[in-house]
């Protein structure tokens, strides 16, 4: 009968103990399932900051395309602004040669004629002159 006691002391004892291991692992097992739901929400968290960054990226992406596209542009508009102006300023410089050769021309012919006007002066200074010497 002592056994007995003893043998369900001992089985008494081995339940006390195994609930408490019970409760220990239900009690771990339900810490767990926390951190799986905190860690599980902090995943959900980081993703979207992922796809938001990624959606950021995307639009800096296009910002930068449409940069590119517009400095390639304005690239193409600077060097044809730049080809008109250089015909321009060589049309103009061939004009301005044109018209250095012609004012020369002009000087010249300017400097003959006043030399002649100068002359038909004199010969009419000169007329007069005589005319009132022979009156």
């Amino acid at each position: 009968r002592k056994e007995v006691h003893s043998a369900e002391q001992a089985r008494y004892d081995l339940l006390i103990r195994s609930q408490a291991e019970l409760k220990s692992l239900t009690a771990r097992a339900h810490t767990a399932e926390e951190e799986a739901r905190r860690l599980h929400i902090l995943c959900d968290d980081r993703q979207a900051v992922i796809d938001r960054l990624q959606g950021e990226c995307a639009e800096l992406e296009e910002g930068r395309t449409a940069q590119r596209e517009e400095r390639e542009r304005l690239s193409g508009k600077l060097h044809q602004v730049f080809d008109e102006w250089s015909a321009a300023q060589e049309k103009w410089d061939t004009e301005r040669v044109s018209l250095q050769s012609k004012l020369v021309g002009l000087e010249a012919e300017l400097e003959r004629r006043q030399a002649e006007v100068e002359e038909v002066r004199e010969s009419l200074a000169a007329l007069a002159r005589q005319g009132g010497a022979s009156e």
